[in-house]
Order: structure tokens, then C-alpha cells, then sequence
């Protein structure tokens, strides 16, 4: 038995648009259906017509198609349609039945009528359309994609009874000029009101020589004047891809101003898109450099010239690029971070030949790196994921036997400024009282700012050992960091973060995890008004100890 159908009568977006006409990939695990921007046909995978068959097994499980939400499994839509018998538009009837054509009996009319979603094409009984199902009520409206087609009235200055075949869907039909291409020839649509797009597709799938071999694209508010073209060109191959400045339109003309020989001008399918605003760049804003210290593994007494704002100065290396060296900036307090730029303009050629960028609470810990790459011209611009962090360090990972590698003006900038830079405040240790049910006495060595100095169990991590803080009045917080980084593993395994206002009443915890291996242990959650804080081990360590060098808490707005 031979099952058919066809492809459905539009595209949504440009790459969707180069699939569907590709047809499916043989040997490719996965087929795509080439839907349509509203209504949608069946689903067509190798010109078998799917969903729901009750009599065939067609791997459905690996077959996807794209809906406004994005890719999905076909059995997934067919579920969400409520493509399933007894359920949808079809009174009863199971939708997306098998399409019988050609080698296999005629289909009973009711069945053909009653199968949403399917266009029948080839011998009797497969010419009935029956209903189609409407995927935009179920996923929402489509994104940027193939404009809707279905009001559209076009014509030709040749063969113009055909021109409506390079809207109906079907990469097998054509519009053509029927002679060879010369000067002149056009080919015209009438949207029926104003349109905005940005690039036009016309595809010759089929007759992927009969491009047009030069074009000129008209708009016009009458149909009648034309005035001067917005953009001209060359057609190419199978698919001509036209790209100009977003218009606004009723009328559109596509004039012929190229010859061929031997070719007549063909479009199996016409498309116009409209892509929408590019979204501007994203607007860094600089971080205050004037608390910063910097230093270097190499010629590190120049390293301020790097952030002095002259143009005129500089921090480099004094040799030849060579992978290890560096340049670290203290930034005096938590930050967060999302781009850095190096600017070696007044030596052009002393820019980086690789760079890799880390980060660190402490100075000392610096995990992986957070963002690699290198250098090409003078102005280096590194972006990445927004991080919180008070160190920076750039590592030279290439070399150059000839450059230095310099720094004339060295920026850090916070988030977008369409995601705020959040306000982190450090909160005042001064008044802070401190008390522990293991080793209380040395409580206070967690918030004299001294990194050789810790609080510590004294004994393996256990289940129950508590840390507390009185902040000696109500406080709002909502970022806590516990720095153990000098005492190699001794992170607490598990934590559970509790606040009060009497120190007695703790309720449930504001946050619960386990400690970060590299010694920073950075715990953040909802915003918190409290005086008293508690922090509990919840995990157990029958080799290390569990110690606190500092403890900072923080109100990140």
C-alpha cells in the first residue's frame, strides 16, 4: 500500500522553509514536517501521511516536526491537538488516519472528510481536503516566520494564470514565464493590505537552474507607481534569498532584468519574511576603578598605567608573549562581573595572542577559567556569564616571539544595563557576636579579617555542629560567603542556613547545599530581615574538619 500526502501551504521561517523543500535526509534519524505559520496539514515523512495510525507502526517516537513553541515529537502534537480517537473536530472519527492512494483502495468519502489536518493528492479517493487543525489556538502565535499567504492575489506579465502556484505549498508546482527569461518579465503580488518584511525567498527546487538571472524589487502604495528600486540583484541555485531594509508595503513587484538563453524564469514557492528589530547590543556598565589594586607576574611596578585613563601609558609584559604570564585586578569588594576590555592601542600589534580569564573570591583560589579565546586587533572585548567575584586574574595563554604583549587601558563592566548591576552591600562585622557548639573561643577568629586566623571543629564534620552569628540588631541580607580556602577541604559538606529575631524560634532553613570545593562557599537566597543567623552542618567528613577562616554576609539588591 502507498501512502501519501502533501506537504502544507506555508513556512514559518526561512531555515524551516530550505527543510520542508529538502525533503527528509535519508538515512537522517530524525524527519521534519514543513508546517505552516497557522493552519497545519499532516504531518508528511517520506510521503507517508502520520498520526495516530491504528494499523501501522511508523516510528512516530522519532519523528519531529516544528510548532510555535519550537521542535516537538509528533506523537507529543498529536496528544496536544488531541489528534486521538473520540477527541478534536472530528466527531468521533480518528484524525490522521492513513491516506490511501494509489496501490491501495479508494478511501470512503466520510473517512476522507473527516481526517483534519490532511490534503490528498493521486488516484481516486485521495482528492478530498478535509478540515485543518489550527496550532496557533493551542501553542500561541508563531515567532518571526513566513508571512501568511492566504489573502494574497499575484500575477505575471507571463503565464499569470499560473501565478498562484507559487503560493499553493507544493514544491511540485510552478509559476513560469513559459519563454526563455529576458528583460521585463515580472512577476507581481498584491498582500491586500500593508506588509512589513526584510527578505523575500523564491524557490525553484525543482528547476534549480530557472533563477532569475538578474532582478530589480519595486514597492508601491497603488500597484501602479513603482519609482525606484529598494534592491536589485542575482538569483541563485535552487533558493534566491532576497535581503533589503525592512519595508512596508501593499504591492510588490519582482522585475526580470537579466536574459537566458536556454531558461525559462520558474518560482515553486514564494516567501516573505519579516526577521523584526535586531535587538540593540547590550550596554555594559564600567565598574569603579578607583579602589582597585592591580599587579602582574612580570613588570608588575608598571601595572597602575594600565588603569591611569592616559592613552599615553601603559603596563606590559617588557618580553616577548609567552604563555603564564599575567595580570590580576582586586577590585576591593564583590562585584558582578560580565565583560572585560583590553585596550592596546598605542601599540597596535601588543594585544594578546590567547587569553584566559578567571576568577575568585579569595585571591588565591581560582577554579577553571571562565571565558578563553584570543585576541585580533588593538581593542579586546571578552564577555561572558555574569559572575560574582572581587579577583580577576587574564593569563597569556598564546606567544609571540616578537610583540610584548601591553595594556594602555584595562576596563570591567557590570551587567547590561537592561539587567541592572545589582547594589551589594557589606555588612558591618564590628558589632557581632559569635558563638559555636564546638571550639566557641575561637568563634571570633571568623570576622578578624585575617586569613591565617580560623574557627574550626576540632574534630571530623559531623551532623549538628552549628555556627551562629547575633548581629546585635535587625539586619536585611541575602548573600553569605564562608571562606575556608586556607584550610585545604574543610567546606562544610552540607549546610542549612536558619535566621530569628530571638535566637531561639528558627523555624525552617532559608537555604540548604553543600560547600564548594574551592574554599568559597557562596550562599545566596531571598532577601531576609533577621538578627540572628545559624548555620548547621548537615554532612558528615570522617577526614576533615569543618573551619571557618571569614565569614562575610551581604544584602545584594
Amino acid at each position: 500500500m502507498l501512502h501519501i500526502s502533501v506537504q502544507p501551504n506555508l513556512t514559518r521561517s526561512i531555515s524551516g522553509f530550505l527543510l520542508g523543500l529538502a525533503g527528509v535526509v535519508s538515512g537522517s534519524a530524525y524527519a521534519q514536517w514543513n508546517p505552516a505559520p497557522n493552519w497545519e496539514d499532516s504531518y508528511s515523512v517520506n510521503g507517508v501521511c502520520y498520526c495516530n495510525s491504528s494499523n501501522y507502526d511508523h516510528g512516530l517516537s522519532a519523528k519531529t516536526a516544528p510548532t510555535p513553541i519550537g521542535e516537538l515529537n509528533v506523537v507529543d502534537i498529536c496528544t496536544d491537538i488531541k489528534a486521538v480517537l473520540g477527541e478534536g473536530a472530528t466527531n468521533g472519527r480518528i484524525p490522521f488516519n492513513d491516506i490511501q492512494c494509489g496501490n491501495g483502495p479508494a478511501n470512503d468519502a466520510a473517512d476522507e472528510a473527516g481526517c483534519p489536518g490532511r490534503v490528498d493528492i493521486g488516484s481516486a479517493g485521495c482528492d478530498v481536503i478535509g478540515p485543518k487543525w489550527d496550532l496557533v489556538s493551542v501553542y500561541g502565535p508563531w515567532p518571526d516566520g513566513g508571512l501568511n499567504r492566504d489573502a494574497w492575489e499575484v500575477s505575471a506579465s507571463n503565464g499569470s494564470g499560473s501565478a498562484q502556484l507559487a503560493l499553493d505549498g507544493l514544491a511540485s508546482t510552478r509559476w513560469a514565464t513559459g519563454v526563455f527569461q529576458s528583460p521585463g518579465q515580472y512577476f507581481d503580488i498584491d498582500f491586500q493590505d500593508a506588509l512589513t518584511f526584510d527578505s523575500i525567498v523564491l524557490a525553484t527546487t525543482e528547476n534549480p537552474e530557472d533563477y532569475p538571472r538578474a532582478y530589480e524589487v519595486y514597492i508601491s502604495s497603488n500597484g501602479s507607481d513603482w519609482g525606484v528600486p529598494v534592491v536589485t540583484g542575482a538569483g541563485n541555485g535552487s533558493t534566491t534569498t532576497i535581503e533589503l531594509d525592512t519595508v512596508t508595503t501593499r504591492y510588490l513587484r519582482i522585475l526580470q532584468t537579466g536574459s537566458s538563453s536556454n531558461r525559462w524564469w520558474s518560482i515553486h514557492e514564494f516567501n516573505i519574511f519579516n526577521s523584526g528589530p535586531i535587538p540593540p547590543e547590550p550596554e555594559y556598565p564600567a565598574l569603579d576603578r578607583s579602589d582597585w589594586t592591580v599587579s602582574a607576574s612580570v613588570n608588575g611596578a608598571e601595572a597602575e598605567f594600565a588603569i591611569d585613563s592616559s592613552p599615553n601609558t601603559r603596563w606590559d609584559t617588557a618580553q616577548s608573549q609567552r604563555a603564564g604570564q599575567s595580570f590580576e585586578v582586586d577590585l576591593g569588594e564583590l562585584n558582578t562581573l560580565a565583560a572585560i576590555e583590553l585596550d592596546s592601542a598605542g601599540s597596535a600589534n601588543d594585544y594578546p595572542r590567547g587569553y584566559a580569564v578567571y576568577v575568585s573570591n579569595d585571591g588565591s583560589n581560582w577554579g577553571s577559567a571562565i571565558a578563553s579565546g584570543a585576541a585580533v586587533s588593538a581593542s579586546t572585548t571578552i564577555e561572558f556569564t555574569p559572575v560574582s567575584a572581587r579577583f580577576v586574574k587574564i593569563e597569556q595563554t598564546g606567544g609571540d616571539g616578537h610583540y610584548w604583549w601591553s595594556i594602555h587601558n584595562l576596563n570591567i563592566f557590570g551587567e547590561p544595563s537592561d539587567n541592572p548591576q545589582p547594589t551589594i552591600e557589606l555588612l558591618d562585622s564590628t558589632p557581632w557576636s559569635l558563638a559555636a557548639n564546638r571550639r566557641n573561643s575561637a568563634a571570633g577568629n571568623a570576622i578578624d579579617n585575617n586569613q591565617s586566623t580560623r574557627w574550626t571543629t576540632g574534630q571530623t564534620q559531623r551532623d549538628g555542629q552549628t555556627f551562629e552569628i547575633d548581629l546585635s540588631t535587625v539586619q536585611t541580607f541575602s548573600r553569605i560567603v564562608l571562606d575556608s580556602a586556607a584550610s585545604d577541604d574543610d567546606h562544610p559538606r552540607n549546610y542549612e542556613l536558619y535566621v530569628s529575631n530571638d535566637g531561639s524560634n528558627w523555624g525552617s532553613p532559608v537555604a540548604t547545599g553543600a560547600g564548594d570545593s574551592s574554599g568559597v562557599t557562596v550562599i545566596d537566597f531571598p532577601s531576609v530581615t533577621a538578627r540572628y543567623v545559624l548555620i548547621a552542618q548537615a554532612g558528615s567528613d570522617s577526614s576533615h574538619w569543618w573551619s571557618i577562616h571569614e565569614l562575610s554576609i551581604y544584602n545584594v539588591q
